[in-house]
C-alpha cells in the first residue's frame, strides 16, 4: 500500500493512474483478511461451524450493501473504499464470535498483533518519508519505488524488533 504511487506507474503506466487508490484500500485491508483465514480451520478444528455461519449471515449483507452502495456512487474507488472502511468494522464485530468459541480474549489478540501493528505502521513512515526524499533528489519513478521497497525491507524488521 505504501508504494502504490509508484507501483502503479511504473508497473502499468500512467494510464493506470485510476488504480492507485484501489490498491492502496484493498493493500491496506488485506492484513485483515488474512486473520480471516484462520477462522475456518479453527472453527471446524473445534466443531463449531455454526459460528462460521453466524460470521457470514452479518459480514456477507453488510458487504453487499456497502459495495452496492459505494460502486453506484462512487464506482470502482467507492468499492475499495467500502472494503477499507466496512469489512474492517464487520470483521472487527463477527470476531468475537470466532474468539469466544475459541476461549481467546479481544486484549490477548491485541497483545499479540501489537508489536507487527506498530512495526508496520513504522514501516509506513519510513516508506513514505523516504519516498519524499528521494522524489525531490530524483524525478525517475523506478529510483523511487526500488529506495522505497528497500528502506520497506529493512524498516519492518527492524521496527519490529525494537517494539
Amino acid at each position: 500500500a505504501a508504494v502504490a504511487r509508484y507501483v502503479v506507474p511504473v508497473v502499468f503506466g500512467n494510464r493506470w493512474h485510476f488504480a492507485i487508490f484501489p490498491l492502496i484500500a484493498l493493500a491496506a485491508v488485506a492484513p485483515v483478511r488474512l486473520i480471516g483465514s484462520i477462522e475456518t480451520p479453527a472453527m471446524t478444528g473445534l466443531g463449531r461451524p455454526e459460528v462460521l455461519l453466524r460470521t457470514k449471515l452479518i459480514i456477507v449483507p453488510c458487504m453487499t450493501v456497502a459495495l452496492l452502495i459505494a460502486c453506484w456512487f462512487w464506482g470502482i474507488r467507492g468499492a475499495a473504499l467500502a472494503w477499507a472502511v466496512v469489512f474492517p468494522l464487520c470483521y472487527g464485530y463477527t470476531f468475537r464470535y470466532v474468539l469466544n468459541a475459541a476461549g481467546i480474549a479481544y486484549e490477548r489478540v491485541f497483545q499479540v498483533v501489537r508489536g507487527p501493528i506498530l512495526a508496520a505502521a513504522l514501516m509506513v513512515l519510513a516508506v513514505l518519508a523516504a519516498e519524499r526524499i528521494v522524489s525531490l533528489l530524483t524525478a525517475a519513478q523506478p529510483i523511487v519505488l526500488i529506495l522505497s521497497i528497500a528502506i520497506g525491507l529493512l524498516a519492518y524488521p527492524v521496527a519490529l524488533r525494537g517494539v
